[in-house]
């Protein structure tokens, strides 16, 4: 009997077998490995189930290992998955050295940078730019970026609390949130919605993707020529989304421009220097505006030598459900305005399996739906329709099956 599938395996594999090896840099391999915190064995397995989806050979630990030594070389399928599994540029498999990742690590939290990202992570990070980088394109397509109008400080500026109760004022301004607008919040969901809301009518394009709460929370990036992004963590609880939110807009606020992604947890507020810290701030300052945390605090409270665990269960709630944010983040901040003596209440890592909808599962188009946002996802769509974009063109920017693609742009329709 004629085995077609044995036979095309055979052919599939007599041509690997025939396939040139390429010369690549051993010491480009062991450098963007490392970087991505990923050990031998564990790329292996990676390179592995992309080898399987190629049809081809599997490799083995000896094969990296020797790959890394230079006593020997890969071939084209096992270089292209190289590639993929170490996320770097094809064309970076033939340099001295690998790229170093494009971070600027700014995590203050408890475990913070000596914990260092995981590979995980660095994938997320590296998605990020890729929607960013599609989300470019948007604006440059369409001529989208026009009237972009964001505060803009530097830290030398930031040197007095009244500077940055001004920013933070302008911040509130840039996006029309007012007090009436932020008192209306039912919950710290809807502070959240409303906010990506304005943030994204006003140009900053968010992003949305699920990430281990314990070592990044928020992300954002700016390039020269390019649209302002954020990343937000879908995975945390939404009271620390909505801080989160605002943290990355104040480093919006404090970016000079450039080809690098801030990384945040953001955690702890302590110190009073640093880019990371004045973003607490700034963010703190914008999302609890000083009048109108006066006027809410109770007649009656302990004195500012108290620390803020010491006031009353209610008084604390009280605050809470006014400004949607945690504990911590007001007892911090009454700190800063000398209203008590330390916030006393620790910053924590709260996490929420499956984001807002709490497990929820979706159809692969509304997930894609839901890591760009409702500002890329208008831009996509009109870019479809005046055909500037090709729904191909969308696929593999976004490396995402044409039928994704297909039913992101019916969607509106229906």
């Amino acid at each position: 009997m004629y085995e077609t599938g044995r036979e095309t395996i055979i052919v599939r594999l007599e041509h690997l077998m025939a396939a040139p090896l390429l010369d690549v840099s051993p010491s480009a391999l062991a450098e963007a490995r490392q970087q991505v915190s990923l050990s031998v064995a564990d790329a292996v397995l990676l390179l592995n189930r992309e080898l399987k989806a190629d049809e081809a050979p599997e490799i083995s630990d000896a094969d990296v290992e020797a790959w890394e030594a230079g006593r020997r070389q890969p071939n084209l399928v096992e270089a292209e998955a190289l590639a993929r599994v170490l996320l770097m540029p094809f064309v970076s498999l033939f340099g001295d050295h690998a790229p170093a990742p494009a971070i600027h690590d700014f995590r203050l939290g408890p475990e913070g940078r000596a914990r260092g990202l995981s590979y995980a992570t660095h994938q997320r990070l590296a998605e990020f730019v890729r929607l960013y980088r599609f989300a470019r394109r948007l604006t440059s397509t369409l001529e989208a970026a026009e009237g972009l109008d964001l505060p803009h400080s530097t830290l030398a500026e930031l040197n007095s609390n009244s500077a940055i109760e001004s920013v933070a004022a302008r911040m509130r301004a840039a996006i029309d949130l007012t007090d009436e607008t932020q008192t209306g919040w039912e919950s710290e969901v809807r502070g959240f919605e409303w906010s990506s809301d304005a943030l994204q009518k006003a140009g900053i394009f968010v992003f949305a993707m699920a990430m281990d709460t314990g070592e990044c929370r928020g992300a954002s990036r700016w390039e020269r020529g390019g649209p302002p992004a954020i990343l937000v963590n879908s995975s945390d609880a939404p009271a620390a989304q909505l801080f989160s939110l605002y943290h990355e807009y104040a480093h919006l606020v404090l970016s000079t421009r450039g080809t690098a992604t801030t990384v945040c947890d953001p955690a702890g507020m302590a110190g009073s220097k640093g880019v990371e810290t004045m973003a607490n701030k700034l963010a703190a300052a914008a999302l609890i505006p000083e009048a109108l945390l006066l006027d809410a605090l109770p007649s009656r409270h302990p004195p500012s030598s108290a620390s803020y665990r010491d006031w009353a269960p209610a008084s604390r709630n009280k605050l809470n459900r006014l400004f949607r944010v945690s504990q911590s983040v007001i007892g911090i901040r009454l700190q800063q305005l000398g209203k008590v003596a330390d916030p006393g209440i620790a910053q924590q890592f709260w996490r929420q399996p499956g984001g807002f909808a709490r497990g929820k599962r979706r159809k692969r188009w509304q997930e894609l739906e839901r890591r760009l946002g409702h500002r890329a996802v208008d831009l996509t769509r009109r870019a479809l329709a005046s055909e500037s974009l090709t729904i191909a063109d969308v696929a593999r920017d976004l490396d995402v099956k044409v039928g994704v693609v297909e039913a992101l742009a019916a969607a509106e329709a229906a």
